[in-house]
């Protein structure tokens, strides 16, 4: 990993009782990417947006699989967990596809 994005996201009813914030997200997600010796070079935040909704639903997931398309300024898209990119398989199986036929890796 080179050059990453951050994509989190949290509903705001999960935040209430569970206690997940986008700012606990954030910090492990650079703490990774600093690990790795990698630069994060933007972000994409969707908050108060259920994981179930699809992608085209959620602003920011659907602004960061159009940029795949055009920016290549990063090889890697860095979660906290899996559930916070969408609680679908299928969904989930569809957006590491374009990630991967873009040579982006899901980290």
């Amino acid at each position: 990993m080179k050059k990453a994005v951050l994509y989190s996201r949290v509903s705001t009813q999960e935040q209430f009782q569970r206690g997940f914030s986008l700012e606990m997200m954030e910090k492990q997600c650079r703490d990774y990417v600093a690990l790795q010796g990698g630069e994060i070079v933007r972000k994409y935040v969707d908050a108060g947006y259920s994981g179930v909704l699809p992608f085209h639903r959620r602003p920011s997931l659907r602004q960061l699989l159009e940029d795949i398309k055009t920016k290549k300024d990063f090889d890697s898209v860095v979660v906290w967990r899996l559930d916070r990119l969408t609680r679908c398989l299928r969904h989930l199986l569809d957006i590491e596809h374009s990630f991967s036929q873009a040579g982006i890796s899901l980290k």
